[in-house]
């Protein structure tokens, strides 16, 4: 066994070569750390900072891996440029088929306005020509309704015309009954025997002229007429004015 002194004096010793080499390995690694530190963590803090700043720029560090990275990173960003590029190209033209479909959104618009109004305006025709044909059958009907009507005067007209014909027949044969059949058939024969001046005398008589009308517009005397009276008298075969103008009455009656 070991005295107590010898013992603590070699535990003392373990002690400092422990914390020497403590140090030493602490020195070692403090320097390794300083080491790597320079040699990779700087630069690829500068090139993460410049990447920042500029992602073109090529890196400043001599590291492969760090090479490969930022190459990695450069063909990425490019890629990526690229597909902004063609999404601006692809956005660009989605912006101009858009402002197209806008603008023949805009014109079926206005045509459905158009048709719109149009349609509108047929409406209101088409009232207009329902109102006329409303109109027209009511004039139709109104119409058909004055024809039955002026059918029922007419046939009424008939009615009292058939009555007077058949009145006037019978106050025609009356008067034929009271006048000589011969001296009328006399008359009506020895029409064709009467001059021109006799002729137009006679037929303003027929027209129911008196003597002033007849001097009025054949432009002649009083007793000129009465010469020409005398002679149409003795031509017809009627003694008075009176008689010449039954014998007239009964000859137009009978055109009738």
């Amino acid at each position: 066994m070991l005295p107590a002194d010898s013992y603590y004096h070699l535990q003392r010793q373990a002690k400092m070569r422990l914390l020497i080499m403590l140090g030493i390995i602490l020195l070692l690694s403090l320097l390794s750390a300083g080491y790597f530190s320079k040699r990779y963590v700087d630069p690829l803090v500068a090139d993460l900072q410049q990447l920042q700043q500029n992602p073109d720029a090529p890196p400043q560090a001599n590291v492969l891996e760090l090479n490969q990275f930022f190459e990695f990173l450069q063909n990425h960003s490019e890629q990526q440029a690229e597909k902004l590029r063609q999404l601006q190209s692809e956005n660009n033209q989605v912006q101009k088929q858009y402002g197209l479909a806008a603008l023949r959104l805009q014109e079926a618009q206005e045509k459905q306005k158009q048709t719109a109004n149009q349609y509108i305006h047929l409406e209101e025709q088409l009232a207009a020509l329902q109102n006329e044909i409303q109109q027209v059958r009511l004039q139709m009907e109104q119409t058909q309704q004055e024809k039955l009507q002026a059918q029922q005067e007419r046939e009424q007209a008939q009615q009292q015309f058939n009555f007077a014909q058949a009145a006037l027949e019978k106050a025609i044969e009356k008067k034929l009954e009271s006048v000589d059949p011969d001296s009328y058939q006399m008359f009506i024969d020895n029409l064709a025997t009467l001059t021109p001046k006799e002729e137009d005398i006679f037929n303003l008589y027929v027209q129911g002229c008196s003597t002033k009308d007849i001097i009025s517009q054949l432009g002649i005397t009083e007793n000129t007429l009465k010469y020409h009276n005398k002679n149409i008298y003795s031509k017809l075969g009627v003694k008075t004015r009176k008689e010449l103008l039954q014998y007239i009455e009964l000859m137009r009656n009978a055109e009738h």
